[in-house]
């Protein structure tokens, strides 16, 4: 059982591992960028602290979705703020105009389709350890009478009574 919980945790942190590495960003040219189309932006170290005042953005890296784009400017839909009401939350955006001259680097995101591939191989690879290992379990292991369940079961920081 101890084996079988580090075989899961030690599954759930290389997805976790993987899984952030599913997507990659290449450079871009201001006027090939396409609206829709996620990019970050390295900003002057003036637009930063111009953009830090007025949108409250921390840091020289932007991330949004563009609207529009030509040679001499980018217009980027960024995340603002986040508003709370009555149980549900809704992310608010804003748009940004941003000087091609203030922009020191754009990048765009897109799919890497290799490390894609390598998470979702690991994630099955990890499925089907966790099946074999389940069916290879000892045979002369005692049986549990399904009429007569366990007091409780056991879960690790939780327990679960089945009888009063």
């Amino acid at each position: 059982m101890r084996n079988q919980t580090k075989a899961v945790r030690a599954a759930v942190l290389a997805a976790a591992l993987l899984g952030a590495g599913c997507y990659k960003y290449e450079p871009l040219k201001v006027p090939e960028a396409e609206s829709g189309q996620t990019v970050r932006a390295f900003l002057t170290p003036d637009r930063a602290v111009e953009l830090q005042e007025t949108a409250g953005i921390q840091g020289r890296w932007v991330t949004g979705r563009v609207v529009s784009a030509d040679d001499r400017e980018i217009m980027l839909e960024i995340p603002s703020a986040t508003v709370s009401a009555g149980g549900m939350s809704r992310r608010l955006r804003q748009r940004v105009a941003l000087p091609s001259d203030q922009l020191l680097d754009l990048q765009a995101r897109s799919v890497d389709t290799w490390k894609t591939g390598l998470v979702a191989g690991a994630v099955a690879a990890a499925a089907v350890g966790l099946v074999v290992y389940q069916f290879s379990q000892d045979e002369n292991a005692p049986v549990r009478d399904p009429k007569n369940p366990p007091d409780q079961m056991r879960i690790p920081l939780l327990r679960i009574p089945l009888r009063h």
